[in-house]
């Protein structure tokens, strides 16, 4: 073969290897829009909904979906027990708590959703939440507004010179009392890994992009897209706070007269507190943040009703209010400890079991 037919296919890999780098350099370009249309600095109760990813057809993904967890390559990548979504949204959480707000743990916000009709067998009724207003969501978790967010993009791509690890995410932040979107934005960036950041040599070429395969470089990339995505919602808080007197909680009660709550029953727990703050109760460790409504200046009131699978014993119940601060203040609602059995269980073990409890007082 001649020296001209050897520079002929030198000529034609390099103008190969140039479109492979033009392409990926085109598709790693990063991309980054937000709108914000309040302060920042303004007190709200943020509760984050359940992050969530669409199919390919537009379906809600599921547990039982092949590529719900972070997928991984034997010998390259490690497998990530958790679903994009829910790695996006601690993520996503951990940013918003260097904000002002007074961020709902997702533990409460869950157990809300359950217990004020959002549950199916499977857990959260996810398409339920995703149609209910800001407003509707509110009066269940006791918030003032809801955070939003969709894994929009999660993949990596293998071009054989080169691998590209893509994340989108959208995320909204709406108000109850308006519905109004004060907070929006859309991201989305890439990471590539072989001819445009690898070694020049021949071995590293070959080897880099599978290595840019490995789970460790998406979730990185995640970490960094979250970081600039909640970027305009940081801020500091208020020195008024020095200005203003801490909340207080003057009396509470509730209506579990004889201590024992039948699985069809209710709770009903009040309290009356400083006025214009966020409240909630707790059972015992069983039950936490229950939102409580004020009916009128200082008077707080909250319903407990039972699911199937809810069981606690002796439990105190618990009255916790939080000012735009973040600063709060606990009561126990009496000294009475309240159950939840079974119907046609005795009252008996109770009754012991309060004798015992007067007796060691």
């Amino acid at each position: 073969m001649s020296v001209g037919y050897f520079k002929m296919l030198e000529d034609r890999l390099a103008k190969l290897l140039l479109v492979c780098f033009l392409v990926v350099q085109i598709s790693c370009a990063g991309m980054y829009k937000q709108e914000l249309s309040f302060d920042p600095a303004e007190p709200l109760r943020v509760a984050v909904l359940p992050f969530y990813q669409l199919t390919p057809s537009g379906e809600l993904l599921t547990m039982r979906d092949d590529v719900y967890l972070i997928d991984h390559i034997p010998g390259v990548s490690e497998k990530v027990e958790e679903s994009p979504a829910r790695f996006v949204q601690g993520l996503v959480e951990t940013e918003l708590r260097q904000t002002g707000f007074d961020l709902m743990p997702t533990v409460a916000v869950e157990s809300a959703l359950l217990h004020g009709g959002f549950r199916t067998k499977q857990g959260i009724n996810l398409k339920k939440v995703l149609e209910a207003d800001a407003n509707t969501l509110c009066r269940v978790i006791g918030c003032d507004a809801v955070f939003y967010g969709r894994i929009s993009k999660w993949e990596r791509a293998y071009y054989v010179v080169q691998s590209v690890s893509t994340v989108g995410l959208e995320v909204r932040l709406v108000r109850a009392a308006d519905g109004a979107a004060i907070f929006s934005a859309a991201s989305e960036d890439s990471d590539s890994r072989g001819l445009t950041k690898g070694p020049t040599g021949y071995t590293s070429l070959v080897i880099e992009p599978i290595r840019g395969l490995d789970s460790g470089i998406i979730t990185e990339l995640a970490s960094k897209v979250v970081k600039e995505t909640i970027k305009p919602l940081e801020t500091r808080r208020s020195d008024k706070a020095a200005l203003v007197a801490p909340p207080v909680i003057f009396a509470s009660s509730h209506d579990a007269v004889s201590g024992s709550l039948a699985t069809d029953g209710r709770l009903v727990v009040l309290a009356f507190a400083t006025p214009g703050a966020s409240a909630a109760f707790s059972i015992g460790s069983y039950i936490r943040d229950v939102p409580m409504f004020e009916t009128y200046p200082g008077h707080y009131i909250g319903e407990f009703y039972p699911v199937e699978g809810d069981r606690f014993e002796m439990e105190p119940v618990q009255i916790s209010v939080r000012d735009g601060f973040g600063r709060t203040a606990q009561q126990t609602a009496t000294k009475l400890k309240v159950s939840l059995r079974p119907q046609g269980t005795s009252g008996a073990m109770l009754s012991k079991r309060g004798d015992f409890e007067k007796g060691k007082r």
